[in-house]
């Protein structure tokens, strides 16, 4: 059978399949529900479908688990919602079945009515047609150490909620400890609400609870601490307090289990090797202040890296990523897989020439992308490379800080802040940061260029110098905005992942970062 073209001539139809060829017959699907879980297997032999329930009791799913292994099923592709996949899937993976777990997205516009035995059955025939692709699920060691951090991070959260009702109770009776001390968490805040909870009203005799590395006196802090001492919000600041209590107790044990873990992981060959020394000793005289140096060496020798090494990351932020991803990263084939996976790139559909509506860029790795972040806003006044590209990135998204703004924790014309258990002092004390234009603005105009831009483009060669003085005139120093970038971490996170500044470090094979150009920008 012949048909005709657009051009004239004549070519062979090629008739379309009537089915999908099989890659993998001895394949199934499972659609997990909470109260009973069906499977598709292998086809019988008249061609019928194999399909079966179960329920999910323990007995239930090992009596799934035998009816796939006498099938010879090789692997399986599950489809869930919740955590009820968890249980199976850990069944089947400890039996050597390959487990998928499939994003529902994939199977949203099958045809068909929608039912749990049409979605087993669509699952097999997928499955089986290499059509699905399972989610990242790191392995069983670091599952193991991705439960206890989750946990941790939920009683953080928690504890943060009992900050704030003590803060409440507090603001409630105009006892206003906030403004007698930067962190109400720290050595001078819990003292004075103990004090409070024991019994104590006199101003002058809590404000002798201040910690000598406080920034007020005695007096300053004894004007804040007057209040109306109401029963109820005493009570609540006491039941608030004890909460505290208990969830610290609660944090340092997951911490201590944590290290105990990550401690079975290591080599032989670096169980009872030293930490090298870190190339900032400012950054390792601060991780030491603040209690983290057995994390750190514990770290190291499970990844055999020191991400601390990384600018703004800490030895928090590194045992997250870590027991998040594992030191592994075979299953990200680039950079770009990487950062699509934690959601730090923008989603720019585009159909026929032109941006599609842009929607939400979903809900995956939330916890490192957020961890990233958080890392990202401590470079603000870093003198390094990344905290450069952080203040460039700022500039165009408008979180830049402050010209006459202070270092986060410290008050003007004083660089120590009145936390109470650890007291640290800025590395770029109260000097003022540039904003403004790329490399530096008049504080006259926040988006002229002024004198700082000239005096500092003298330093480059004429050439470059030419081309941005043109560059600025012809921009006018206008601030760009990306409107697909929620925020100023996840652009700098983006950018610098994408420049190998953090997975080059995971993956050992540090490279040096080559001189930044100044790149001519716009026509």
């Amino acid at each position: 059978m012949t048909v005709p073209t657009t051009k004239g001539r004549r070519t062979k139809a090629t008739p379309l399949p009537t089915s999908l060829p099989a890659i993998r017959p001895l394949v199934a699907g499972l659609d997990v529900g909470s109260s009973e879980h069906w499977v598709c297997g292998p086809a019988r032999a008249d061609g019928t479908p194999n399909v079966r329930g179960f329920g999910t009791t323990t007995d239930q799913l090992q009596a799934l688990a035998d009816w796939l292994a006498d099938h010879g099923v090789e692997s399986v592709a599950m489809e869930s919602t919740s955590v009820y996949w968890i249980p199976i899937y850990e069944l089947l993976e400890s039996r050597g079945i390959e487990v998928v777990l499939v994003n529902a997205r994939q199977l949203h516009n099958v045809p068909g009515r929608k039912t749990d035995v049409s979605d087993c059955q669509w699952l097999q025939l997928l499955h089986s047609c290499g059509l699905l692709r399972g989610s990242f699920r790191p392995g069983e060691a670091i599952t193991r150490l991705r439960a206890l951090q989750r946990q941790l991070a939920n009683l953080v959260a928690e504890r943060t909620r009992c900050v704030q009702w003590m803060q409440k109770a507090l603001d409630q009776m105009n006892v206003q400890v906030h403004r007698a001390v930067t962190d109400l968490t720290g050595a001078t805040g819990l003292a004075i609400v103990r004090a409070i909870v024991g019994g104590e009203r006199d101003p002058a005799r809590l404000a002798r609870h201040r910690d000598r590395r406080c920034g007020k006196s005695a007096t300053e802090i004894a004007r804040y601490l007057t209040g109306t001492w109401r029963d109820e919000h005493l009570f609540n600041l006491a039941s608030a307090l004890r909460l505290f209590d208990a969830l610290e107790t609660e944090i340092a044990a997951y911490d201590a289990q944590l290290l105990q873990e990550i401690q079975a992981l290591p080599p032989p060959e670096r169980q009872t090797e030293p930490v090298p020394p870190h190339p900032n000793p400012a950054k390792e005289k601060a991780i030491k202040a603040r209690g983290e140096q057995a994390a750190r060496t514990t770290l190291w020798r499970f990844a055999g890296v020191d991400l601390t090494r990384v600018d703004g990351i800490s030895a928090g932020a590194a045992q997250v990523v870590l027991t998040e991803v594992g030191p592994q990263l075979a299953a990200f084939p680039s950079e770009d897989h990487f950062v699509s996976w934690l959601r730090l790139c923008p989603r720019t559909p585009i159909s026929g020439g032109k941006p599609l509506k842009k929607r939400r860029n979903g809900l995956g790795a939330h916890r490192i992308a957020g961890v990233l972040r958080m890392a990202a806003t401590s470079l603000q006044r870093s003198k390094t490379a990344l905290g450069a590209a952080f203040r460039r990135i700022a500039r165009h998204k408008g979180g830049a800080p402050s010209r006459s703004s202070p270092p986060p924790g410290t008050s003007r014309g004083s660089s120590t802040g009145c936390s109470g258990t650890d007291t640290t002092t800025s590395t770029s004390g109260n000097r003022p940061t540039t904003t403004g234009s790329r490399f530096g603005a008049s504080p006259h105009s926040p988006k002229r260029p002024g004198p700082s831009a000239t005096r500092w483009c003298q330093r480059w060669p004429p050439s470059e110098r030419v081309k941005f003085q043109v560059r600025l005139a012809r921009q006018g120093g206008a601030r760009r905005r990306d409107p697909h970038v929620r925020d100023v971490g996840e652009r700098f996170w983006r950018a610098a992942l994408l420049e190998d500044s953090f997975v080059a470090v995971i993956r050992r094979a540090p490279r040096p970062r080559p001189p930044r150009t100044h790149r001519r920008r716009g026509g």
